[in-house]
C-alpha cells in the first residue's frame, strides 16, 4: 500500500493555479463568424446555425471555467479544513497524554476521584 501524504501548502497553490485558470476560461469568447465570408450558398446553410452555435460554445466556455473555479475554492477549503483537523487531533492527543500522565501519578485517570 503506498503513503498518503497531505501537503497543505501544495494544496494551496494547486488551488490558486485553479482558479487562475478557471477565471481565465471563463473569459475566454468566441467570436461568430461572418457568414458572408462563405459565400451565398454555404453562408445561408450557416446562417441557419449562427449565431446560436458561437452562443452555445460561449455558455459552455463559461460553465466549464466556473467549475474549474469551484473546484480550485474547494481545494483550498480541503487544505484549510485538514490543517483544523490536525490542529484538533494534536490537541485531543494532548489531552489524552495529559489525562493517562496524570492518571499515572495518582493512580486514577483524571477527573476520576
Amino acid at each position: 500500500m503506498g503513503d498518503f501524504t497531505v501537503v497543505p501548502a501544495e494544496l494551496s497553490t494547486v488551488s490558486g493555479e485553479l482558479v487562475s485558470a478557471g477565471d481565465g476560461l471563463a473569459a475566454t469568447t468566441v467570436t461568430a463568424p461572418d457568414m458572408a465570408m462563405f459565400g451565398p450558398w454555404a453562408g445561408s446553410a450557416g446562417a441557419d446555425a449562427e449565431p446560436a452555435t458561437t452562443d452555445d460554445v460561449n455558455t459552455l466556455l463559461a460553465a466549464l471555467g466556473g467549475a474549474v473555479t469551484a473546484l480550485g475554492e474547494r481545494t483550498a477549503a480541503t487544505g484549510q479544513r485538514y490543517v483544523a483537523l490536525e490542529a484538533d487531533n494534536g490537541a485531543l492527543a494532548d489531552g489524552i497524554v495529559a489525562n493517562l500522565t496524570g492518571g499515572l501519578r495518582t493512580g486514577r485517570p483524571n477527573g476520576v476521584s
